[in-house]
């Protein structure tokens, strides 16, 4: 944080540096001007102003604000902000509680904050216990700090706002003289996972559990078995937000310890492997350790090319590959249609008599055999069973 300052030239004249000869064109002989890059000139910073009194109106006279250090009798404050984005003021005074005001930034402009009263602020109690067993959790440190949304822990850096306090045999802890506002509480122990809880200092008494954490652990193996050493096995929660990576040794062992409980997907990448092999959901229970194992498969494994006498690189024949022969029997075909039925003729009437015809010696022809059908081709299928 700086303190507002103008600006002013010292023993340069910009009249003069305007127009001074260029010393690239003097002479009888004229030089190129070396071309020159245009550079983004940075937006212009804004301005704030502030006034810090105590809760009963009396002007603070000094203060900090983010660390550097006022001295004031009215309690007023001139600093600079930066063009644009949020801003985080921490004000602080011996023997108060501390105050957190957040400022978007305005390129150019000046702003005016409200006025910014320093109490005596909120007492925080509150306990930690153990989240598998219930017990309370002794010698655990304990304190506030902003932001209160743990997302934009990534974004910006946590910024303490209270002393540490430690848990005592209960597992119960006091923190004097909190801000009175949503803030994170963060509770660290050297044999558990840290913990981050948005607290309101106003509202009901916290209670933190802490976990021990799950691990994985598995090998990673080419598609013959052998271990793949050097292997990058990366484990990731989007239900818990964790996430932790591992390399494997030399016989294909890898090992994640720490994690919060929930579901993970499991990652790995081998050079031996022809890069990222299948993920692998994985489940971490509380204190437990999951299993899993990685197995390249072939189609991903690199192959190694035999040299010949020449120096060039010639690949392995390739091995026969069987073929399977299924019958299948004769093709039907289609079913024949059904024969039709016909109604059947009704009785003639007597005709007279006559006198029978004389016979002949000529023959009926004889019926013509039906032709012989050829039989129905049979179907054959040819399975491709790969190589030997």
């Amino acid at each position: 944080m700086l303190r507002h300052r103008s600006l002013a030239w010292s023993g340069i004249s910009l009249a003069a540096l305007l127009l001074a000869p260029c010393p690239a064109i003097a002479g009888p002989r004229l030089a190129s001007a070396p071309s020159l890059k245009a550079v983004p000139v940075p937006p212009r910073p804004g301005e704030l102003d502030g006034t810090v009194k105590r809760t009963d109106g009396a002007p603070v006279s000094s203060f900090t604000v983010n660390g550097v250090r006022f001295d004031d009798a009215r309690g007023v404050f001139h600093v600079l902000v930066p063009p644009m984005g949020d801003f985080r003021m921490v004000i602080r005074c011996e023997g108060l509680a501390p105050s957190v005001v957040h400022v978007t930034g305005a390129s150019g402009k000046k702003l005016r904050v409200p006025e910014i009263a320093l109490g005596q602020g909120e007492d925080v109690f509150g306990e930690v216990l153990d989240a598998a067993t219930g017990e309370p959790v002794v010698a655990a440190r304990v304190a506030l700090a902003d932001p209160p949304q743990i997302e934009r822990l990534r974004l910006i850096r946590p910024e303490r706002l209270s002393e540490a306090a430690t848990t005592g045999r209960g597992g119960y802890f006091q923190i004097k003289r909190a801000p009175r506002a949503r803030i994170l509480l963060v509770v660290h122990h050297p044999d558990y996972l840290p913990e981050f809880v948005p607290i309101d200092t106003k509202g009901a008494r916290p209670t933190v559990l802490m976990h021990r954490g799950g691990g994985i652990t598995g090998t990673v193996r080419g598609a013959t078995g052998q271990p793949l050493p050097s292997a990058l096995v990366t484990a990731v929660s989007d239900v818990v937000g964790d996430a932790q990576e591992a390399r494997s040794d030399s016989t294909g062992h890898f090992e994640l310890r720490g994690l919060r409980p929930g579901q993970y997907v499991v990652l790995a990448r081998a050079s031996g492997a022809g890069g990222a092999l299948d993920p692998q959901p994985v489940v971490v229970a509380e204190g437990g350790v999951a299993s899993v194992g990685f197995l390249a498969r072939g189609a991903r494994m690199r192959m190694d090319l035999d040299a010949d006498e020449g120096g060039a690189a010639r690949s392995p024949a390739p091995a026969p590959r069987k073929r399977a022969i299924m019958d299948l029997g004769a093709d039907e075909g289609p079913a024949a249609p059904a024969p039709t039925v016909r109604p059947a003729p009704r009785p003639a009437p007597t005709p007279a008599v006559r006198p029978a015809p004389r016979r002949t010696s000529k023959k009926a022809p004889a019926a013509r055999p039906a032709p012989t059908q050829a039989p129905a081709p049979r179907k054959r299928v040819i399975m491709d069973l790969g190589e030997d």
